[in-house]
């Protein structure tokens, strides 16, 4: 009801369209076409003209067209990491706000799987960047974790945190929390101490 086959152009991983479609063309190459069978809360997008969409499923047709790889994040430099970093950051951050805390997860575990590597940064300014990076992507998964009621994977998130920065007041935190949610109740009253 109300859907008009259309183009658009789209940055996948930015939000920019319904969490159905940027998961799908995540999985498609140049010129394929694929049917999208999704739940409606996953698609509704007003400019799909499905902002209220009233059904079991819904059907969607995706023909990918044309395909930009972005630039490999291995050949850029300590200092473009940081900034390509910063920026997804912010991407995931709009998306966790929005409530998209599946499209934001997979941004901050994007960011943090980038820096797995940053001890062998050789700039130090970058290097204390990357991790600052790092120790807050794990911090904000940890977030979306619990907002998903998914306890185990927030109290690991928390603990990767928490290895740069064992005192981390938002780690200790969250990780209460996730305690909490496990029925970990002596381990929770541990963090808040």
């Amino acid at each position: 009801p109300g859907f008009v086959a259309q183009t658009l152009q789209l940055t996948v991983g930015n939000g920019d369209v319904c969490d159905a479609l940027e998961c799908s063309v995540l999985e498609m190459k140049k010129n394929e076409k694929a049917i999208v069978t999704t739940l409606p809360s996953l698609c509704k997008d007003e400019k799909l003209g499905l902002k209220e969409v009233v059904a079991e499923k819904v059907l969607l047709t995706v023909f990918l067209e044309e395909l930009e790889k972005v630039p490999d994040t291995y050949s850029l430099s300590e200092e473009e990491k940081v900034a390509y970093a910063t920026a997804r950051k912010e991407v995931a951050g709009k998306l966790f706000r929005e409530g998209r805390l599946i499209l934001a997860l997979d941004r901050y575990k994007k960011i943090t799987d980038m820096f797995s590597y940053v001890a062998n940064f050789k700039d130090p300014v970058s290097k204390e960047k990357a991790q600052e990076l790092k120790k807050v992507c794990h911090l904000n998964r940890a977030a979306c974790y619990l907002k998903l009621k998914a306890f185990r994977e927030a109290k690991a998130a928390c603990e990767e945190a928490l290895k740069e920065e064992s005192s981390n007041v938002k780690g200790l935190y969250r990780r209460a929390q996730a305690h909490l949610g496990l029925g970990n109740f002596s381990e929770c009253l541990l963090d808040v101490k």
